[in-house]
């Protein structure tokens, strides 16, 4: 059931994405706009240091404002910023195989 709610949770991240992405006109920002927003919904971390429990760290920001704490904390910035450098380097390649054939 849980792979299910996350194969469902990707999809609908990628068709919001898909749907940021349409709204520049600029394919620099298309690419940066649909890395972040990408990344911020996919990227996956503990919800509570120490824990086995794994969440999206979308939503673990959530939580974090609600509770009064600090709204973008190092422990979910590091496996965000590396999420968003992959895609936008994938992103980036992907385009340039596709300018060249």
């Amino acid at each position: 059931m849980i792979f299910f709610f996350f194969f469902t949770y990707l999809v609908i991240s990628l068709f919001i994405c898909f749907f940021i992405r349409s709204l520049f006109k600029n394919k620099h920002l298309k690419r940066l706009f649909f890395s972040f927003f990408f990344s911020l919904f996919i990227t996956i971390w503990f919800s509570i240091p120490g824990s086995n429990q794994m969440a999206p760290i979308f939503s673990i920001m959530i939580v974090n404002v609600l509770e009064g704490n600090e709204f973008f904390s190092m422990r979910i910035f590091r496996p965000f910023i590396t999420l968003f450098v992959f895609i936008i380097f994938v992103d980036y390649l992907y385009f340039l195989r596709r300018a060249k054939t």
